[in-house]
């Protein structure tokens, strides 16, 4: 049975929008019009159309992962611990970092359904002792039983039903996008220790138009107009925390098209450190201007300081 999660890349425990990012950058870059292979494309195909379709998934997996454990011989101690954990993408606003956020996520899990029986050849115990002859003496030693794979009971499996799973979680203020947030015993339902996997919580930062984040510090962009921009003046900042006005200083003779300004301490706060807030400003150009302003321009650029 072929192993459609390894064919998109994508962990076993992959969610909808995981699966369908992995799918539209392989067919882009599969595809044979682009000059890729038309059978990988295809497979890449077929895949999709199984792991996207609720219904198909899990038939899918009820037989892939039956017949994956069924015939691992490997212990659980060997296995990979983040087999049955689940990850997901919370992406939050840029406010929503600077004051933290309280929400609620849904997704699937599976369960298990099946029966255990106690290993005959360790009896339960997981592990089998061995007697080897070592330079004349006996000498014991213990290894996982071969037969069970150090699990100590025979699991026969029948099914995995979804599970609809809904968390509260909280993010504090200041999380730091990218990092990742684990909820234990959140995932999917481990048979093989009687337990749940984790819930894998990775923060991203949405991109906004008039506001970044570096670090700890916030950015914010502006226009002004062109008056304001040479002769300086005061601004309006729509700040997370409340509305503060800046002083625009004065254009210099060396000064660049852009200002950027420093508001100290109203940054993102993190481990009892603040950031700064920069204000970066730009003139204002418009799109388009009429007939009136155009004869306008034309005048003001005849002038000593606009040539």
């Amino acid at each position: 049975m072929k192993d459609l999660y390894n064919i998109l890349g994508v962990d076993y425990s992959a969610d909808s929008e995981t699966i369908k990012m992995a799918y539209k950058s392989l067919s882009k870059k599969h595809h044979p019009d682009m000059g890729g292979n038309e059978d990988t494309f295809k497979e890449i195909s077929e895949a999709f159309q199984t792991l996207s379709d609720r219904a198909k998934k899990r038939d899918y997996d009820n037989k892939f992962f039956r017949k994956r454990n069924s015939h691992s011989s490997k212990p659980y101690q060997r296995r990979d611990k983040g087999e049955f954990d689940i990850n997901y993408n919370l992406t939050l606003s840029i406010k929503e970092i600077f004051e933290g956020k309280t929400t609620q996520i849904h997704y699937s899990t599976y369960v298990f359904t099946g029966s255990f029986e106690t290993c005959e050849k360790c009896q339960g115990k997981g592990k089998t002792q061995n007697k080897n002859n070592f330079l004349g003496s006996i000498v014991y030693s213990e290894d996982f039983c071969p037969k069970c794979g150090g699990l100590g009971k025979k699991v026969t499996f029948e099914k995995y039903d979804l599970q609809n799973t809904t968390v509260d979680v909280y993010i504090e203020p200041g999380f730091p996008p990218g990092q990742i947030k684990t909820f234990q015993g959140r995932g999917h339902e481990n048979p093989f220790q009687n337990s749940n996997g984790d819930l894998k919580l990775k923060v991203d930062v949405e991109e906004e138009e008039s506001w970044s984040l570096d670090n700890v510090d916030l950015w914010y962009y502006t226009d002004v107009n062109l008056l304001k921009f040479i002769k300086g003046g005061q601004i309006l900042i729509p700040h997370f925390s409340s509305d503060i006005i800046v002083n625009l200083p004065e254009k210099s003779e060396n000064s660049s098209f852009e200002k950027v300004l420093k508001v100290k301490n109203m940054g993102i706060q993190r481990r009892g450190f603040k950031g700064n807030l920069y204000i970066k400003v730009k003139p204002l150009i418009p799109d388009y201007i009429n007939q009136e302003e155009e004869e306008l321009l034309k005048k003001l650029v005849e002038c000593q300081n606009f040539t």
